[in-house]
């Protein structure tokens, strides 16, 4: 039971590192394109998420728990 754990909490750290890094790589390029306008590079970082970011992190986390073993 104890490496069902430790299997799907290592996952789930890999997958948050690859989220930020994803995130990290779509806003640098903002900063740049709006300059001085950081506020409006957050906004279309959180716009980005909500549209593509959260649905395709939310599929890949599904496609991992359908081939996962269930904790129980």
């Amino acid at each position: 039971m104890y490496w069902a754990y430790w299997k799907r909490g290592w996952w789930a750290w890999l997958m948050l590192v690859c989220v930020n890094i994803g995130l990290a790589a779509v806003y640098w390029p903002l900063s740049y394109v709006f300059g001085d306008q950081g506020l409006r590079a957050w906004l279309v970082l959180v716009a980005a998420w909500l549209v593509v970011g959260a649905p395709f992190f939310g599929w890949v986390f599904e496609r991992f728990a359908a081939t996962s073993q269930r904790i129980g």
